[in-house]
């Protein structure tokens, strides 16, 4: 227990011309280290950023403090201890707005040409694990790994990916020798269009005559309905998107057909 009081040139001396760490001064002193830095601040010394300049004898960082990595056992105990715990709402309302606007420490900061291109050559190539990715799909569901009960995706995009989908689009693709059955271009990007709906009509999926062929903006058209098709003779016969309903995009094709 420290009885006697701190001797101001001597604390002066060991944190500005030997550039002691307040730690340090703490234990020679026997005192606490919050005790020598409130008293750096009464005699109005600037107090040092974390880590000491560069041939210092307590440090050779420049920033930010030198320890060990930390060990597995050592990682396992702090995420044992950061496991079920939950900000209130007064802290997390304050956290978001610690980060907002001016306050976010990265507001205006802008990565270089060369920063950008650095971090694009380094995930070129990289392939995650399977641990990886079961760590990605609960985080994109915001569950924890034990409430993750596999991947699961939407029937459609499951379906779309099947072999059985590649097939039944070669098929379709070569019966109208890979060209567009709208502008009649040929080759590019071609898409496999069921004519009959793909949710109303499941079991006519796989069947070839269901399908058409048709290149990316024709298709976009027929599904947006915003610019007319060029030719619509080979879609005419396509059935409404709802049973019951007429097809609007196809009835303003037609009459403007009719006008021409």
């Amino acid at each position: 227990m420290r009885l006697t009081p701190l001797d101001d040139s001597y604390i002066k001396d060991l944190y500005i011309n030997k550039r002691m760490p307040a730690y340090k001064i703490s234990e020679l002193c026997n005192c606490a280290k919050a005790t020598i830095l409130d008293h750096l601040k009464k005699l109005n010394i600037p107090r040092r950023a974390a880590g000491f300049q560069k041939g210092n004898q307590y440090g050779n960082k420049t920033k930010g403090i030198k320890h060990k990595p930390h060990t597995e056992e050592t990682k396992r105990k702090m995420s044992t201890a950061h496991k079920g715990k939950v900000f209130s709402e007064i802290h997390r309302k304050h956290l978001s707005e610690a980060s907002k606007g001016e306050k976010n420490w990265k507001y205006g900061k802008h990565l270089s040409a060369e920063h950008r291109r650095a971090i694009s050559n380094s995930q070129k190539g990289r392939k995650f694990t399977l641990v990886d990715r079961i760590k990605l799909s609960a985080g994109w569901r915001h569950i924890p790994l034990s409430e993750w009960k596999g991947f699961t995706h939407p029937e459609q995009l499951r379906f779309r990916g099947s072999e059985e989908y590649r097939e039944w689009k070669k098929a379709v693709l070569k019966r109208d020798n890979y060209q567009c059955q709208s502008c009649g271009k040929r080759g590019g990007k071609l898409h496999g269009h069921h004519i009959k709906d793909f949710s109303i009509y499941p079991e006519l999926r796989l069947e070839v005559s269901n399908g058409i062929t048709l290149c990316k903006p024709c298709h976009d058209v027929l599904h947006t309905g915003r610019p007319k098709l060029r030719s619509v003779e080979m879609l005419k016969h396509q059935e409404p998107t709802r049973p019951n309903m007429p097809d609007p995009k196809l009835e303003k094709i037609e009459v403007s057909d009719k006008e021409e």
